[in-house]
């Protein structure tokens, strides 16, 4: 038996079970038992556990690996030679779950700062599907995605969509909640939810992004507008992790009757510098990929990045004071 067709169908089976003891778990209020004794319950059962405050994560999940499991059932007892467009569809869904898994994972290290066996063990088999499915292909993957180009495209300007629209709205509401200069539940919820738009368009920005690397990737990497574009996506992503999953959550936790003042505002002008940059980033990473040319090397862009950051910073801690004195008196 094809020794490739057998290790998705593992990795797909050990995350089913992962995700449908959690939602077990969750639906009978029962406590997850843990082998190393982490605080799978305080995982599971957090703000965090629901995309949009709707989709449960260990749902999506299971949906998933179900995917895999009868794709592979059905190739296994099909045809003797799988079609290149399902293995193409295979390596997409799994490396989006992989991303996706990831996110997860950075949310459990910043911002609840526990960690869920179960929801590891998920990551670790969402890591060998990807790597079983990729692997197993026979065919260029750079030819594929040169004959899928358009396709790309859509999803790239969708993920441009997803995330130049959520951190806008986001930043909209962010300066809005924060015009009493704390953060409530309520207000958390609200921002969470844009937070989960941007990471899905961020997600889907990598996947298309590489996609579209690959065939051109020696004119690409000659050209200065693209080297510039990469490295202020990564100062985006950096800072959007940061942001989305320590900075903000944070400001929820203070208790503002008791909180020494100082430290409330050191967080929250964080909070404010930290809007401005992905603002900036998100519009700027936009107008360079919209852009056929520009007369400038990568350092010329960058600088000029920079002096955008700078600008956009000041304002926003010029408005956190304003809204600091007019509070004060």
């Amino acid at each position: 038996m094809d020794l490739s067709l057998i290790t998705p169908l593992i990795f797909a089976a050990v995350g089913l079970i992962a995700s449908s003891y959690i939602f077990w778990g969750r639906r009978k209020s029962k406590k997850l038992l843990c082998p190393f004794g982490m605080k799978c319950d305080l995982v599971v059962q957090s703000e965090y556990s629901k995309i949009f405050g709707i989709f449960s994560n260990e749902i999506i999940g299971m949906g998933y690996y179900l995917v895999i499991l009868l794709t592979y059932l059905f190739i296994l007892t099909g045809p003797s030679v799988i079609p290149e467009v399902i293995i193409f569809e295979l390596t997409l869904l799994s490396s989006f779950a992989v991303l996706f898994s990831l996110y997860l994972l950075l949310i459990q290290t910043l911002a609840l700062r526990e960690y869920c066996f179960w929801c590891i063990t998920s990551l670790l088999s969402s890591i060998g599907i990807f790597v079983a499915v990729a692997t197993s292909a026979s065919f260029d993957f750079v030819s594929v995605f040169n004959h899928s180009k358009e396709i790309l495209l859509i999803m790239h300007l969708f993920a441009m969509v997803l995330g130049l629209g959520g951190a806008t709205f986001n930043d909209i509401f962010f300066f809005r909640f924060l015009k009493d200069l704390k953060i409530s539940r309520e207000e958390l919820s609200i921002l969470r939810t844009f937070s989960n738009i941007i990471w899905i368009g961020v997600i889907l920005a990598i996947i298309s992004g590489v996609g579209l690397f690959l065939p051109e990737s020696e004119r690409l990497l000659a050209s200065s507008k693209f080297i510039a574009k990469v490295l202020i996506f990564i100062v985006l992503v950096f800072n959007g992790a940061l942001f989305h999953t320590y900075v903000i959550p944070h400001m929820t936790k203070f208790n503002f009757k008791k909180e020494p003042k100082p430290r409330i505002r050191k967080y929250r002008r964080t909070a404010f510098v930290m809007g401005a940059v992905s603002i900036v980033s998100w519009y700027s990473v936009f107008i360079l990929g919209t852009l056929r040319s520009l007369p400038w090397s990568a350092m010329e862009i960058m600088l000029l990045y920079a002096l955008l950051l700078f600008i956009a910073t000041s304002i926003s801690l010029t408005y956190e004071s304003y809204l600091h004195l007019k509070r004060e008196t």
